[in-house]
């Protein structure tokens, strides 16, 4: 039934134990892995939106787009070495929901496991929830791992 599952993590608490239970699911399974990671572009222009009057430089978006990726890249490198080597492993650039939603569309994904910080009210509001969006418009079932719930 999953036969390709797509990992989908960010840089942060929970993506250790979101890359294990992927692993250990697809394990279970016999199924292929993907790995996505993105590298969301209104951040790094919302970081910079200091005042050119205040010191701000519009190079300084350049560098900051230019960190993340080299970010991105170095820890999709270390989630595919946890994962052996044997996940297809995709870094996006763009509005982190929509470039998850879109790289499990391209690679054809029968699962999407994504974890989820379990924010609510103001938290949630203020920043927003990329597992929800994704539950709402990806294009196969969604395994949502929520950062409590999981021994974090």
């Amino acid at each position: 039934m999953f036969s390709r599952i797509l990992i989908a993590v960010a840089d942060d608490e929970i993506a250790d134990r979101v890359i294990e239970a992927g692993r250990s699911l697809a394990q279970a399974l016999g199924a292929h892995l993907g790995l996505v990671h993105v590298v969301d572009l209104a951040v790094a222009g919302a970081v910079t939106a200091t005042p050119m009057a205040e010191g701000g430089s519009p190079l300084a978006t350049q560098e900051i787009i230019q960190a993340q990726e080299q970010s991105g890249e170095a820890f999709i490198a270390r989630a595919a070495q946890v994962l052996g080597g044997d996940a297809d492993a995709f870094l996006r650039e763009g509005s982190t929901t929509s470039e998850i939603i879109a790289a499990a569309t391209e690679w054809r994904a029968d699962l999407i496991v994504i974890g989820t910080h379990g924010r609510s009210g103001v938290g949630r509001l203020v920043l927003g929830s990329v597992a929800e969006g994704v539950l709402r418009d990806a294009p196969c079932p969604v395994l949502t791992l929520r950062l409590g719930a999981i021994g974090g």
